[in-house]
């Protein structure tokens, strides 16, 4: 058929019940695939904050334009167990990485 519209379709194979909240945190916390969304965002904060610390606005910035949401980068950066310090009234937050923090 020319000229005709190309589409793709879902195909559900359930229903799947509970609040979207819920729903995608289960989905996010998938490590069925050796490592998961979070498993990523830890590689990409240690290679991030491998030169020192990073003001978190820019480490925000650089995630949401990696892909990550800022949830999953969260819960990297506890996993890593990455210090947030502010040098002052007045200055941002940062982060870095435990070994750096010392």
């Amino acid at each position: 058929m020319s000229g005709g519209i190309e589409a793709t379709h879902a195909v559900w194979e359930g229903v799947i019940e509970g609040p979207a909240r819920e729903i995608f945190g289960e989905v996010e916390h998938d490590d069925s695939d050796g490592g998961g969304e979070k498993v990523d965002a830890e590689q990409f904060l240690r290679d991030l904050l491998a030169d020192g610390p990073l003001a978190t606005r820019q480490i925000k910035a650089d995630a949401d334009g990696a892909g990550y949401a800022w949830a999953t980068v969260r819960r990297a950066q506890k996993a890593l167990e990455i210090v947030a310090t502010k040098g002052g009234m007045k200055a941002d937050w940062a982060w870095m990485l435990p070994a750096a923090s010392t």
